[in-house]
This record gives C-alpha cells, structure tokens and sequence, in this order.
C-alpha cells in the first residue's frame, strides 16, 4: 500500500490548502463530506497504487482555517480549480462524496480550461428534487446520523462519550463549518440541477440504496441531468456506500476508469504538431495526452550542435524514450555514456538518471515519449519562462523540473 504524504499548499496569502498525496499517475482529486477527510481515505487508498491521489481537507474542516470570503460551495469549487491549473494537472479524474459530490459538479460547471475529464459522485448533495428533502443533519444527534447514514447502523455508531480525546469537539467544529458553507439553502444550489446539462464530461453516479440523507431519488435525478451519465445503486449501502460496502464501490470506480482508458483514432500529417521552442530546442508536440487518456505524450525534438544538455535529472512519475531520427546523440543513462544514430531506441525508467547531448555539427532529431503524458507540459512551462524572462539559471529549471515529479542530480548551483 502506497503511504501518503500529507503538505499545505498556500493558494493565495489567506487560504492554504491541507493536501494529503500518494502514487502517480493519472490524478484524482478526491473531494470528501460533511464527516471529513476519513470518509473517503478508504477510495485513496484503493487508488493509490494505480493513480496520483489528492485528497485536500476542506478549509475550515478538522481545525484548519476558512478566510472569511469562504461562504459557499461555489468558493470551494474555484479554489480546487485554482489549485489543479497552479500545479498543470490535466487529464483529472474528480470524484466527490456527499457535498464532495457537490463541489466536485461545481467545478466541472466553471472548468473552462477542461482540465477535468471524468466525474464521479457518490450520493452527492447539492440539488434539488421535487417531492424529495435532503434530511437536516444538524437536527440530528450522533445516533440519529448514524440511522440516517448507514444501512447498518449499530456497526457503525460510536457515543459520542466513547470517542477519543478531541474527536468530538472536532465533529461539531466540522459541522458548524458545513453549516456557513452548505446551510442557506440547506446543502442546496436552486440552480444547480437545471445546468448540469451544460457538462460533457462522463458521469458515473453512484448512490447507496439505504441514505436516508439525499435518497435514491437524488441519485436518479442527477444522473438524468448529465448527457453522458450513469447511475448504480450499492445495495445494503447507506449515504457512504464507501465505508460501508467498499469491495461493491470500487467495483463501479475501478469499472468507470478502465471503461474510460480507450483511446481516442488521430492521424497527424507529416509536419503536423503544436510547435513550441524551449531556448535553441524546437519540439513539435505530436500528443500531449489529450487523445490517449494521459497515457502517452510524444513530441520530436529538433537539437541544434552543441546546444546546452538537460541537467542530469530523475523523473518519479514516468518513463521516458527516445528514437532517434536524424544525426547523433550522446546520452548519459545510469551511469553509462554512449553515442547512438539513427533508429537507436534509449530508454530512461523511473528513477534512473539521465541526460543527453548533441556532440555532432548538424542538428540532431529525435522522437521523445513520455509514459504517462503529465512531463509533456514541463516544456510548455519552460518555454513561457524563458520567454518572459530570458534564459533560466540552472536553479530555476530545477526548480521547474520539480514541480512534474523529477529531481536534479548533483548541485545546480556549480553548472
């Protein structure tokens, strides 16, 4: 199992962002409820051998701070968007439970950018249904949440007198924070359900067949309001089918993931790509993910003589090739240097270090890969920088290169 590291991540000078992260991969941000980050520990860690799992608390949840501008879902919603551009995560699996599911379709509504491609709501609050109320919890003492939640409620109820030191008082404090955030309207937007027709995004809408919190009702309401969506009910589940009938939720996330792994045709011309120039290195991005479900990204590299090396760097997220096209390249791959020429295939794993060089008097090309595709926008972030301010000092690549899972080897500040 995948130990997660847990980090704060300041957004902006009033709001820092608790972050708890594992694996890599593919990243899922997962959004938990009204009960807190606990309530959905048991999907990260499912996930987290496959995927880059970030699970953030919400401000203002389990003792953290909420700026006082923090009033409303719709607040949350931008502040993970804000946080996924900062960190240039594409390809994001969002998956929320209860009002996670909430802020999760808040911001698949404002992702302009399309950073999130696939939505996962777990009896999500957050509209309303004719005929149907969402069940007050803060009319409920802990018994009364746990008949409420739970299709089994004596094997999950804990008296409040049995919990350890702290855990209660933390409880209300959690509640009280859901209360200014989700309260008025309770744990409702009036125009939510209306425009979630607007997202194109695939939808698998999952609901425990016993919440007596948001009932069935909200689940089937949902799902009819997405264009591309499914609805699965989790039998003897209540409203955290996830703690409650975990081998059956995973069943359905592990589904929706593998189903939506199809790769998109594409054929590209010769000549074809979105060009892009990093110093003297011209690159023609062939793929950046956006086809191959963050799989794959390739792009050709055109290195002119005795243009500056990369400085030797491991990558921690993924693998890296290289098929050369035209002239020579000097690589220096763990430990050994070797000059390669047309049709040689190099590959550089997780954790191994590397570099290369063009030793010749010609320019040199070559095709890269980069497995799965995140590095691929290393090179856009370069290329702005360099722009804008003019060549980087060794530090402030790797400072760079650190920020897409790869590290510098040796000092930088002696190159």
């Amino acid at each position: 199992m995948t130990t997660p590291t847990t980090r704060t991540v300041t957004l902006r000078p009033d709001l820092a962002l608790t972050i708890a992260e594992a694996g890599t991969g593919r990243p899922v941000l997962i959004l938990h409820g009204g009960g807190g980050p606990f309530t959905v520990a048991t999907i990260a860690a499912h996930l987290a051998d496959t995927m880059h799992t970030i699970t953030p608390t919400h401000p203002g949840w389990n003792g953290t701070a909420r700026p006082a501008w923090v009033t409303g879902v719709e607040d949350l919603a931008l502040a993970y968007l804000a946080y996924l551009e900062d960190n240039n995560l594409r390809d994001v699996l969002v998956i929320g439970s209860s009002l996670g599911g909430w802020i999760g379709s808040e911001m698949a509504l404002r992702d302009g950018a399309g950073l999130i491609t696939g939505l996962i709501l777990i009896d999500a609050g957050g509209i309303n249904v004719a005929g149907e109320s969402i069940r007050d919890v803060f009319a409920l003492d802990a018994r009364g949440l746990a008949e409420y939640s739970f299709h089994d409620a004596d094997r999950f109820y804990a008296a409040p007198a049995t919990l350890p030191a702290g855990q209660a008082a933390r409880q209300q404090a959690n509640m009280a924070t859901m209360r200014a955030i989700a309260g008025d309207p309770y744990m409702h937007d009036p125009k939510l359900l209306r425009r979630l027709g607007r997202i194109q995004i695939p939808t698998l809408v999952v609901w425990g067949a016993s919440d007596r919190i948001v009932t069935p009702a909200y689940g089937a309401a949902y799902a009819a309001a997405f264009p591309d969506a499914r609805y699965e009910i989790i039998e003897a589940a209540g409203h955290l089918p996830q703690i409650e009938q975990p081998a059956a939720t995973f069943a359905l996330i592990d589904g929706y993931i593998k189903e939506r792994k199809r790769m998109d045709a594409i054929v590209l011309e010769r000549g074809a790509g979105r060009a892009l120039a990093v110093g003297p290195v011209r690159l023609s991005v062939k793929e950046d993910g956006t086809h191959t479900r963050g799989v794959l990204a390739v792009a050709e590299f055109t290195i002119p003589p005795h243009a500056p090396s990369p400085l030797p760097h491991v990558h921690r997220a993924h693998e890296e090739g290289f098929y050369i096209l035209e002239g020579e390249i000097e690589f220096a791959v763990g430990g050994e240097t070797m000059r390669v020429g047309v049709g040689a295939w190099v590959l550089a794993p997780i954790g191994v270090p590397h570099t290369f060089r063009n030793p010749g008097e010609t320019p040199a090309r070559f095709l890269n890969t980069f497995t799965p595709d995140r590095y691929i926008h290393y090179f856009d972030e370069m290329a702005a920088a360099i722009n804008t301010s003019g060549p980087l000092t060794p530090a402030q690549g790797a400072e760079i290169m650190a920020r897409y899972d790869t590290d510098v080897v040796g000092d930088t500040a002696r190159r």
